[in-house]
């Protein structure tokens, strides 16, 4: 099995082999929280939210946010997702949901130039990872680098992947073992229709 479903810290690059580049892998994390290889969702139960953020997010404190703010976080996150996979409507469902969180515009010069990323607009605890999923978002909009982030085209995957290729043609995100079962599965269908064509005649 694919280390990459479950490695779960930014710096397991050697286990997971399409990571984001640095601005945009929190958010790739973010949205693997919802593990649909093993059918667990993070953000749900207490248990797991502590693991996921201590292994995958550690900068961000959770302390504090209550269930309304994990259910807040959940449904941006779960918008996003549907950006990511292209599912119609996703654009105006994630335009309704991001209003549900105060974040606001803040520009520093760093090295003479000078950078814009949302922040907390509000004392809500959940804000900081809101505001850093979606400057992360905006970002990749803005840039193109949005249609590198892929959801794994294998049915009962679903991880969402960073597509690093020149032609951006990657269609799962590892060839182990998600690649070689739809290559195995497609392969099995041409052999089945052959069969079946062969044995009309």
């Amino acid at each position: 099995m694919s280390s990459g479903h479950d490695s779960d810290t930014k710096s397991a690059a050697n286990k997971d082999p399409r990571v984001a580049p640095d601005d945009l892998e929190d958010l790739r994390a973010f949205l693997n929280s919802d593990n649909r290889f093993y059918g667990v969702d993070m953000l749900r139960l207490h248990e797991h939210r502590l693991l996921f953020f201590a292994r995958a997010l550690p900068d961000f404190d959770i302390g504090d946010i209550d269930e309304r703010g994990w259910v807040r976080l959940i449904e941006l996150r779960d918008a996003i997702r549907a950006l990511v996979a292209g599912e119609p409507g996703a654009a105006d469902r994630l335009t309704d949901v991001a209003a549900a969180h105060a974040v606001r515009v803040a520009v520093q010069e760093l090295g003479g130039a000078l950078r814009a990323r949302l922040v907390p607009a509000g004392t809500r605890p959940e804000l900081p990872i809101a505001a850093a999923a979606l400057t992360a978002l905006q970002a990749a909009v803005q840039d193109g680098r949005l249609s590198r982030l892929r959801v794994c085209q294998r049915p009962d995957c679903g991880w969402v992947y960073y597509d690093g290729s020149k032609n951006r043609s990657a269609r799962w995100c590892s060839s182990d073992p998600c690649g070689d079962v739809m290559k195995a599965r497609a392969y099995r269908s041409r052999a089945r229709a052959a069969e079946t064509a062969a044995g009309a005649r």
